[in-house]
């Protein structure tokens, strides 16, 4: 049921941004927008979780090892900025990808331009 929520209100704040109607019509409108699509946003949720879950597994691996107690604290130090870049590129390429999904929801339901959308940063 949470993940469900999720993809509901998947496109809830960048409708909040560009169209500015408030956070409950915000959520309204991510419940529309997000309409047929569900399938498609749950999935594209899923491959991005599997993905950092793959990263951050891979990066644990390579720099614990099979042994967390044999750590050197320089060790420890690097490998908590390493985790820190890693998941600062995936919260961003999450952002990345919630705009994205909302300017195609908006292009094929409302049929809605590029410029109409930058317009509210101007």
């Amino acid at each position: 049921p949470v993940i469900f929520v999720y993809v509901l209100f998947y496109v809830a704040i960048p409708t909040a941004v560009v169209e500015r109607p408030g956070i409950m019509m915000s959520l309204k409108r991510s419940q529309e927008l997000t309409a047929g699509n569900r399938w498609g946003i749950f999935g594209l949720l899923l491959v991005t979780v599997v993905l950092a879950a793959v990263v951050g597994y891979l990066l644990q691996r390579a720099f614990v090892g099979d042994d967390p107690f044999n750590l050197t604290v320089s060790d420890l130090r690097l490998y908590t900025y390493v985790e820190a870049a890693v998941s600062l590129t995936f919260s961003v390429f999450g952002a990345v990808v919630v705009a994205v999904a909302y300017h195609d929801l908006r292009l094929s339901q409302d049929g809605v331009s590029v410029d109409e959308l930058a317009a509210v940063f101007e």
